[in-house]
């Protein structure tokens, strides 16, 4: 058995396992923290970014010269430097496993499927892709919005020339001079490439098994961590491997956590942890929901914003739940509100 680890930090996981003569990826998560390195992409045009100073390094050696492009690709601001072109993202590592060798990859949440064009579509993967209905959706959409972000505002500069070695050991502290592995940062997918991972994944129920190969067996179980996530078994006749991804044991979601079903494992991997592990959502979404049911009883209209569309799939039946006196169902039909819920995309500001 070999376990190796691709991702590059603990909240954005992408391990492959070897086991009984078959390699199975779990997870395939983006870093995405790599845009922060960049200019905003405003959607008018905006002169203070604009207006912001070209940066130009103090540290030059005696005779040595930038070429004036390179030092305009960066811009500084408040002592931080700033790339001026077209975002870059870090996909998982490539050098330590052959992609064409993987035969199955296997997704938690659909948080962690953000690579997934990356490995369908450059990198070589030809195996099979398993992942619940519910993660399959919500992960086309999460990428679909990256890719409308990215390129709805061209870029000023596409070139990638910023990369040159030289010009980063003049950078001054911060993100982008501890990231090393800059040279391996990707330009994004396109909405094609979207299409075609998805088609491949295969969607999934809990508790169904799924016979890989004849070489062994993976079963998914609820995490309770968001719609459709879910935690991994692979079973042989004599080995039992568990993949803990992102899950909760709050009473936030409609569909709890299945901790029967991980005991008794000979190797266990987790993933997606925490900054926060003593933070209880519980009260602040009892606020909410107890705030939100209100409004509906009153048939008064409510906007909410949320980073992400996916939290507010799991709000309607706390929000109608939280109706008082009487339930939805038992008011008045005079009572009830006459507007149907209405989701909208990403607000971009």
């Amino acid at each position: 058995m070999e376990v190796y680890c691709l991702g590059h930090k603990a909240w954005q996981p992408c391990y492959v396992l070897k086991l009984n003569d078959t390699t199975v990826m779990l997870d395939c998560a983006l870093d995405l923290a790599g845009l922060l390195n960049f200019l905003p992409l405003p959607l008018v045009y905006s002169p203070k970014l604009s207006a912001l100073p070209h940066w130009k390094p103090k540290d030059l050696e005696d005779g040595q010269e930038l070429h004036e492009g390179i030092t305009r690709l960066f811009r500084e601001n408040v002592g931080h430097v700033f790339v001026d072109s077209c975002p870059l993202v870090r996909i998982p590592e490539t050098g330590l496993v052959d992609f064409s060798t993987v035969d199955v990859l296997l997704i938690s949440n659909c948080f962690s499927m953000l690579s997934l064009p990356f490995i369908t579509e450059k990198l070589g993967f030809r195996g099979k892709i398993y992942a619940t209905e519910p993660t399959a959706h919500f992960g086309r959409q999460l990428m679909e919005e990256l890719v409308h972000y990215i390129y709805r505002t061209p870029a000023n500069n596409s070139t990638e020339e910023w990369k040159n070695e030289e010009v980063w050991r003049l950078l001054p502290d911060g993100v982008l001079k501890e990231s090393t592995d800059f040279q391996t940062w990707r330009k994004l997918y396109s909405e094609e490439d979207i299409q075609k991972s998805v088609s491949r994944v295969h969607s999934v129920s809990y508790s169904q098994k799924i016979d890989l190969f004849g070489h062994l067996e993976a079963t998914a179980v609820s995490s309770g961590f968001c719609l459709g996530s879910c935690n991994w078994l692979l079973e042989t006749e004599q080995t039992k491997v568990i993949y803990i991804s992102s899950s909760s044991t709050f009473t936030t979601h409609p569909c709890p956590m299945e901790r029967s079903q991980l005991s008794s494992a000979d190797l266990m991997i987790t993933c997606g942890l925490t900054n926060a592990p003593s933070a209880n959502p519980d009260s602040m979404l009892g606020e909410l929901c107890g705030r939100l049911g209100r409004c509906v009883h009153a048939c008064v209209q409510l906007n909410t914003v949320s980073s992400v569309c996916i939290f507010l799939f799991t709000l309607p039946t706390l929000i109608l739940s939280s109706c008082s006196p009487k339930k939805w169902w038992q008011r008045p039909h005079s009572m009830l509100p006459n507007r149907e819920p209405m989701y909208t995309g990403s607000l971009y500001i």
